[in-house]
């Protein structure tokens, strides 16, 4: 995964050599000599189609960017312990600032540097504190201003508000300081095979946003520790890395959780992905509605001559698109596997997840739901493996595994489901994959099915009942499990009591007959597969949508008697 991020960095025109995407809370303007809060605006649309706009404190922006464990000041960007000498190790880290700073100006000469240290030395503490209790802002997990970021700002002489951290200036002296802060080795990179200098232990940097990790990034790989000396390896023996081709990865990975269209969080992991041409990337629609996505376009391309990334769909689709996965743990970053495939495959296979729901009825429903359904609290019970299941079956065409429908219908059986709704039996027709059956245990599986549903309404109409608490659905599991030991307690009762014994029942008796022609009680096997038990449970959900859809009046023998 790391050589096909690093090809997709070269691509790019990326972002200054050590910076990094931080949020930012406050922005102190030089020509105003003002602080004021910097806010996020977020835009959603409820069912109704009316937009709502939100707001949210900070702002994320590529700034000056150096993983730090101890006292390490980054250039004029940073929190105010350096700029203010703000909390208790505010003195320290404020000198190391400053020096910084000065250091800049010395090798740039760049006047607003000098003006970010005017200010500076002209600062009150207490002064900019009281200014900062007036914005009605209070940090969760520190003390007011100690550790939110301040940024700069000034005006061009187009009168456009402009980063001081994005001078070519300062942006060139921060890639010399920090390339000099990596720690490396000559040597050959693996990854691409020349010669250059190596790390020694660390990524010049850290991925922000991937679940499981901290608000302040954590590491794609490191061999700083004891627990990576085996074999005789040890730091960068592990796997020799070239600087700039580190850097390309972190950029590549940056962009890609950038972009709503390149990324998206499902469960505990993030999913990215990319094409190897136009870099095109998917819809994000699908995740919410996947057959509009399919109308709209399922892919959308970037085009890299555009500062703004802005979306493209007129050049062709790539060859291969890949999707990786990214998981936090520990701390770490761990890449859990990448796969290859090409776009017409991924619309193939998205085609069919919304055709196969539509076995039972007209409603396409987004991928979670089908996470969900396998669980009574997914919160708590969903796992790694099914979410990547699911990714894999929808997007790359894959079988769910076993595990997958064992939860479905264990859940099925404790909730004695009727299937109301049809999300679990949509899910276990994505696990067989077909509606259509070949095999004969795989026929009787699937018409039992069928008629335990009939058995069930034949109690429901014969007691009057709206509840749907049946002897049926009660026998579920032995049912379709084991039908043979049950089914001749449970059918008696069900013709006899109910069928025979009270009128109005003719049309149940009719479908039932039906059901009858394709199969003989005596046929029953004593065992059903876990593949023919998620038959018997469509054949149940396919016969509950079919008995409550509108009949053809026309057609005496299509019409339910009430």
């Amino acid at each position: 995964m790391l050589a096909e991020l690093y090809q997709f960095s070269q691509q790019f025109q990326l972002s200054p050599l050590g910076y990094g995407e931080s949020l930012a809370i406050y922005e102190i303007n030089l020509d105003r000599n003002r602080i004021s809060l910097l806010t996020t605006e977020h835009k959603t649309t409820n069912k109704k189609g009316e937009e709502k706009i939100t707001y949210s404190f900070g702002k994320r922006l590529m700034l000056p960017d150096l993983p730090r464990n101890s006292d390490n000041p980054i250039l004029i960007a940073d929190a105010g312990e350096y700029l203010f000498g703000f909390g208790e190790r505010g003195k320290r880290r404020q000198e190391l600032y400053r020096a910084l700073l000065e250091q800049c100006h010395l090798a740039t000469s760049e006047p607003l540097v000098k003006a970010v240290i005017d200010y500076l030395n002209q600062a009150n503490p207490e002064e900019i504190l009281e200014e900062l209790k007036h914005l009605e802002y209070a940090p969760k997990n520190s003390a007011l201003g100690e550790r939110d970021k301040f940024v700069f700002v000034y005006y061009s002489q187009d009168e456009d508000k402009c980063l001081v951290t994005n001078l070519p200036s300062v942006q060139k002296f921060w890639a010399k300081y920090f390339t000099q802060k990596q720690e490396t080795i000559d040597g050959e990179c693996i990854l691409t095979g020349e010669s250059k200098p190596i790390l020694i232990n660390t990524f010049p940097g850290k991925i922000k946003g991937v679940p499981n990790t901290q608000t302040t990034g954590a590491a794609i790989s490191s061999f700083d520790k004891s627990a990576y000396q085996s074999w005789g390896w040890s730091g960068n023996d592990n796997a020799p890395i070239g600087f700039d081709t580190a850097t390309g990865i972190l950029k590549a990975v940056e962009l890609l959780l950038s972009s709503d269209h390149h990324h998206h969080r499902f469960g505990d992991q993030m999913f990215l992905f990319w094409g190897d041409h136009n870099q095109e990337g998917i819809n994000p629609q699908v995740w919410n509605d996947p057959e509009a996505a399919q109308l709209a376009g399922l892919f959308t391309g970037i085009d890299a001559a555009s500062p703004e990334n802005a979306i493209n769909t007129k050049d062709p689709y790539s060859s291969n698109f890949y999707l990786g996965v990214l998981k936090g743990n520990s701390g770490r970053v761990a890449m859990n596997g990448i796969n290859r495939i090409t776009p017409q495959e991924i619309s193939a296979n998205v085609s069919r997840f919304c055709e196969l729901q539509k076995y039972f009825d007209n409603w396409v429903k987004p991928i979670w739901v089908f996470r969900n359904a396998a669980f009574l609290d997914p919160n708590k019970e969903y796992t790694t493996r099914i979410d990547s299941a699911l990714m894999g079956f929808v997007l790359l065409g894959k079988e769910l595994p076993d595990e997958y429908a064992q939860k479905l219908l264990n859940r099925i059986c404790v909730v004695q489901d009727t299937f109301k709704s049809q999300d679990r039996a949509k899910a276990l027709l994505f696990y067989t994959q077909q509606p259509d059956m070949d095999e004969p245990k795989d026929v009787i599986a699937y018409r039992l099915g069928r008629i335990a549903f009939l058995m069930h309404m034949a109690q429901m109409k014969g007691r009057q009942q709206d509840k749907e608490d049946t002897n049926v659905t009660r026998s579920l599991k032995t049912l379709s499990s084991t039908p043979s030991q049950i089914f001749g307690r449970l059918y008696p009762g069900c013709y006899v009591h109910h069928l025979q014994a009270l009128e109005g029942m003719g049309y149940l008796k009719h479908l039932l007959d039906q059901e009858f022609v394709h199969v003989n009680p005596e046929d029953l096997p004593d065992n059903f597969n876990l593949r023919q038990q998620s038959l018997f449970f469509i054949g149940f959900a396919k016969m509950r949508s079919e008995f409550f859809t509108k009949k053809d009046k026309s057609n005496p023998s299509e019409q339910q008697e009430q």
